[in-house]
């Protein structure tokens, strides 16, 4: 969506990446976080991505954010600054289907690219050896469905009038012509 309006993409999770593989102080603090396997506080989340939004190119060319807001702390923290969103589109998988897309994820610790066994396969078999597997048990994929099910309630009331719901299920290209549509032309057809 990103390239299709000129916007820059900003990912909430690649800022706090990028702040570990940095070793910036932040990142730091935010590595503590993901070791312990508990969410960044919503201000250090929030103030990495503000600080992104306030540079040149996001002033000049827009932007889209991804992974940002996912609570009532983060929304107010932007609110604060005076940032107005647009759109708010929020995509929708049953459990199951969530699963099996966090089950067998990996990452290749020399270029921090992501991958997964199905869905985005490494072709490069020196990429493939270097793989290193991100292991979520099922209790986490529980524990964040259900924080992300209370969580997106608030977020559905504080953008009641640009909030959009796209079934996360279809296939990648139906689901890019969904949000197209919030996008241009508002709800997508069921």
């Amino acid at each position: 969506m990103a390239k299709r309006t000129g916007g820059v993409h900003i990912s909430a999770s690649d800022l706090l990446r990028d702040a570990i593989e940095n070793k910036t102080a932040r990142g730091l603090v935010v590595q503590e976080y993901v070791q312990e396997k508990t969410s960044v506080p919503d201000l250090i989340v929030s103030k990495m991505v503000i600080e992104r939004l306030q540079e040149a190119d996001c002033q000049t060319q827009g932007w889209v954010l991804s992974g940002f807001p996912t609570t009532l702390g983060q929304v107010e923290a932007i609110k604060r600054e005076g940032i107005k969103l647009d759109h708010f589109i929020m995509l929708f998988s049953p459990y199951e289907v969530l699963k099996t897309r966090v089950d067998g994820r990996s990452y290749d610790p020399l270029t921090g690219s992501r991958y997964h066994v199905t869905f985005l396969p490494s072709w490069n078999p020196k990429v493939t050896k270097r793989l290193r597997n991100i292991n979520t048990t099922d209790r986490d994929i529980i524990n964040g469905v259900r924080e992300f099910r209370k969580n997106t309630k608030l977020l559905k009331q504080c953008y009641a009038d640009i909030f959009f719901e796209v079934d996360g299920t279809k296939k990648p290209s139906q689901v890019y012509k969904d949000i197209r549509r919030c996008v241009f032309k508002g709800k997508p057809k069921e």
